[in-house]
């Protein structure tokens, strides 16, 4: 389990299990927002592992913590945006370490998508990889990739693609693995700008060196 979310995933539990879950879409950062009725959690981890967290009631689309800070819900279709006005950011930075902001959009999570689901999910691709029942293998891992990747941590993402990229391999379609690895192409090169913090750097060192040994055995 990615170590951000494992962080989210504490404050998750504390909530009744009709809540409903919303989750950030950035693959470099973490964010966890969880609704039952009127309250609510947030847990947040920025791009340097260091967490936010509030929680408590919304009342007409606002929550304030009697202390100066003030949190703003936007409510669309599908997602949550919160946000802070001017005045009261310097209160809502008690509740957040350095680089880190539970400011941001929250996306409905499917329900393929949450940790018990996922879990199922790995279980059965697990079985099918290690029957070499290689085309099902691929088929589970590129629904799972299609319906949550955007709710995955860089990480996530990572390890998401490798299975899959090795699943085209065995099942011989090396092209495929070579297409499933692309996006992870600047990471392989060194030039995407990102450096894994102390947090995680130790997971997302080892899933670089699968891929990049993974797109050497599909031919790249």
């Amino acid at each position: 389990m990615n170590k951000p979310f494992a962080a989210l995933l504490l404050v998750a539990a504390a909530l009744p299990v009709c809540a409903q879950t919303y989750r950030s879409q950035n693959p470099y950062t973490s964010g966890e927002l969880t609704l039952n009725g009127s309250r609510f959690e947030a847990a947040a981890v920025g791009a340097s592992g260091n967490l936010c967290q509030i929680s408590g009631r919304v009342r007409q689309h606002i929550w304030r913590d009697g202390n100066g800070c003030e949190v703003h819900f936007k409510t669309a279709k599908n997602s949550i945006t919160l946000s802070v006005p001017e005045h009261a950011r310097e209160a809502c930075s008690a509740y957040c370490g350095h680089n880190a902001s539970f400011e941001q959009t929250y996306h409905k999570l499917p329900a393929a998508c949450t940790e018990q689901a996922a879990a199922q999910t790995e279980r059965r691709f697990q079985t099918a990889y290690r029957g070499k029942r290689y085309a099902d293998a691929v088929k589970i891992k590129q629904q799972y990739l299609n319906r949550c990747g955007s709710f995955l941590h860089i990480t996530g993402q990572m390890r998401t693609r490798n299975d899959l990229a090795v699943s085209h391999k065995n099942a011989g379609n090396p092209a495929a693995c070579r297409r499933t690895l692309q996006p992870l192409a600047e990471h392989m090169a060194g030039s995407s700008g990102f450096t894994a913090p102390s947090v995680y750097r130790e997971s997302y060192e080892r899933e670089l060196q699968h891929t990049r040994f993974n797109l050497k055995a599909c031919g790249g």
